[in-house]
């Protein structure tokens, strides 16, 4: 789950969309992973910013040796309960505001992967009315850049053990203006022990031949 702090400052919106990005130690140890994302976008969220946030979280995933598939859903596979999905897939449903209200979800919330202690869930939950709040006036691709990271902060939260939120990085639990400042610039990564349970998690996952 990512929440929004509430001190935010301006100088996030001065700066944001500035820097590249760095790679992990991960990058390159050998032959990609992949996991398939089907993705439902009930929020509507326009298909240039979609695509670059997906770009954005295939960055972050890229960096631990796992490569993001993404499949738009279609009317008919909506329907499809995740558990009859094979693995490695996940879901991730972007949510409209009145959906994220209906959910009851706390007011600085963007995201929820549900789940339990013993078993991990696979469906991410995005709430973009919140993002697109986040990041309105920032400029600079500012929306693309969050959903970027809510998808993959939710999406770690199913990939990993349960109470997996961290002081930095791409699993801290609460955002605020240092470290949105620290993820336009690709600073925002997964640290190395999640790295390891990622693709442990995701190579256990993949068919056995």
């Amino acid at each position: 789950m990512t929440r929004a702090s509430r001190t935010l400052t301006a100088g996030f919106i001065v700066i944001f969309g500035l820097a590249g990005f760095d790679r992990t130690a991960f990058a390159g140890q050998a032959e990609a992973l992949t996991i398939t994302l089907h993705v439902h976008n009930y929020a509507r969220v326009p298909s240039a910013v979609l695509t670059r946030a997906e770009g954005e979280a295939t960055r972050i995933y890229r960096a631990l040796g796992v490569d993001l598939m993404w499949v738009a859903l279609t009317a008919a596979s909506a329907y499809s309960p995740p558990e009859t999905l094979s693995k490695p897939n996940l879901t991730v449903i972007l949510m409209s505001g009145v959906m994220a209200e209906r959910k009851r979800a706390a007011g600085d919330v963007m995201g929820a992967a549900p789940g339990t202690l013993e078993q991990r869930g696979r469906l991410a939950y995005v709430f973009y009315t919140r993002v697109a709040l986040l990041a309105h006036g920032a400029g600079n691709d500012a929306e693309s850049k969050i959903l970027g990271h809510v998808m993959a902060h939710e999406m770690g939260h199913l990939l990993l053990p349960a109470n997996s939120h961290t002081a930095g990085g791409v699993m801290r639990a609460d955002w605020d203006s240092e470290h949105l400042l620290r993820m336009v610039k690709g600073l925002l990564q997964f640290t190395p022990e999640q790295g390891e349970l990622i693709r442990s998690h995701v190579s256990s996952a993949l068919p056995q031949s």
